[in-house]
């Protein structure tokens, strides 16, 4: 079905209504006429329109004051002023009136008549566009307005512009909304007033859509902590900044608390460990004297075999000092080239790193892993000469390879070396490697070829690492 833009006609002159009508029908218009302004306010009572084309110079009421009529009682209706008179005063008046267009009668009907048509349509178009658009604006509007997450629109310099009511809630402001003017300044907590700034011009600049967390202060005086991200947006004509909140307080305490009970628990670990390491060394000390002192070969059989007992017992209170470490300090970014090049090298292996300026999110306890990566090849490698450190991007992010020259890892082995307890050592080592990645998202898997050297790759997700400049170091 083919929709006709329905054209009401208003002029005095009845011909003209006509000859209007029979034009605009053969342009493929709907078109209705009246002669009169007031009858024109009756039947926009009775009917609707797509758009009013009026003449300006009518008896008892004209154009422009029929245009003040429809805006009072049918609302924005794209009206057309249609006339013979060029007088200034009538083009300020019509503007003042809210018309649409301004068209004037020529010489030629033909000619005048197609002008009209293609205005017409091109003032129906916008209008069309325009009332689509409001109604749009409306409806993203509503939702973000009643979006449960706190949602901001700053100016560059942080002038309020809109907020929702959930981030009205969240900063408890006094009857539920922001004051215009209020700048975003006035809920930051001091210690994070530099911060902010600092964020505020990297958005400026295009470098937004990152998290940041901030301590604020609500209306009603209460610390709060919050997670944003800011994005460089267009808002009424201008550059803005939209701010995503979220109130991570309670998150932030039991992060803390958690903290707090782990120190608690790794100070009572510390002290029970010591204790038993003091009792393991007389235990340790009497078992010696007592193979010294000991002529019968079957009970020193038994002395050493408790001997051999206890002294695991010791390497794995030993252990439970390193592992109770883990997850204790939040995790940091670590540049990888630096944690690196702090390894003890031993004479004779040369250590090739090439990598880009890498950094990864991890935990503090980074160097670790690539400490037992170390004494993984040189205890198991044979004679290990070399190894290189290198890193390959993939779609899913950055694998950091540890790769040496020594003689690898047999495949049946390939998936027990990781396990608590495997391996011709402690069997702790590897396990410890995986434990410390594994806090932030990190995986490593053994991938060599076995008599051609040991190949760990290490799997680091994306948002996990960040990566400039490629650079090269030999140690």
């Amino acid at each position: 079905m083919i929709y006709l833009i329905s054209v009401l006609y208003v002029d005095d002159e009845e011909d003209l209504c006509i000859t209007f009508s029979l034009f605009l029908t053969r342009k493929g218009f709907s078109v209705s006429t009246c002669c009169s302004a007031q009858e024109a306010l009756d039947y926009l009572s009775r009917n609707s329109c797509d758009v009013i084309v009026s003449d300006y110079v009518m008896p008892g009421m004209d154009g422009i004051d029929l245009l003040t009529e429809v805006r009072e009682k049918f609302g924005d209706i794209p009206f057309i002023l249609f006339t013979g008179k060029g007088d200034e005063d009538v083009v300020i008046r019509a503007i003042a009136a809210k018309a649409d267009y301004y068209v004037r009668k020529g010489n030629d009907p033909e000619v005048v008549f197609s002008d009209l048509a293609f205005t017409i349509e091109k003032v129906v178009e916008r209008h069309k566009t325009k009332k689509e658009l409001i109604q749009s604006e409306e409806k993203y509007r509503f939702l973000v307005t009643h979006a449960l997450e706190p949602i901001l629109i700053v100016d560059l310099q942080g002038t309020l512009l809109f907020a929702n009511n959930a981030a009205a809630r969240m900063m408890e402001t006094e009857d539920g909304t922001y004051k215009p003017g209020t700048n975003v300044m006035e809920f930051i907590a001091p210690k994070s007033r530099e911060d902010v700034t600092h964020d505020f011009i990297e958005v400026s600049q295009g470098n937004d859509s990152y998290t940041a967390e901030y301590d604020a202060i609500t209306g009603s005086g209460r610390p709060v902590t919050v997670e944003s991200i800011g994005k460089l947006i267009q808002y009424d004509g201008k550059q803005a900044i939209l701010l995503s909140l979220r109130d991570i307080t309670d998150r932030k305490q039991i992060e803390k608390s958690l903290r707090q009970a782990s120190r608690q628990i790794n100070l009572m670990n510390s002290i029970t460990r010591h204790d038993i390491l003091n009792k393991v060394t007389i235990i340790l000390g009497a078992l010696e004297i007592a193979e010294m002192e000991c002529h019968d070969p079957n009970i020193s059989h038994f002395l050493k075999t408790l001997k051999a007992a206890t002294t695991d017992i010791q390497k794995q209170i030993e252990f439970t000092r390193l592992y109770q470490d883990l997850g204790i300090q939040k995790p940091l970014w670590q540049n990888l080239s630096s944690v690196i090049r702090r390894l003890q090298i031993p004479e004779g292996i040369t250590l090739d790193v090439n990598l880009e300026n890498i950094s990864i999110f991890a935990d503090p306890m980074l160097e670790k892993v690539f400490h037992n990566l170390l004494d993984n090849s040189i205890r198991h490698g044979g004679m290990v000469t070399w190894i290189q450190v290198s890193g390959q991007k993939n779609p899913d992010g950055l694998i950091i390879s540890w790769q040496d020259d020594g003689i690898g890892v047999p495949d049946d082995e390939k998936g027990k070396i990781f396990t608590r307890g495997h391996g011709k050592h402690t069997g702790l080592g590897l396990f410890l490697v995986r434990e410390i990645l594994a806090l932030t998202g990190i995986s490593i898997h053994e991938t060599g070829l076995p008599g051609n050297g040991a190949r760990f790759d290490i799997c680091i997700p994306n948002g996990i690492y960040t990566d400039a400049d490629q650079a090269g170091v030999t140690a």
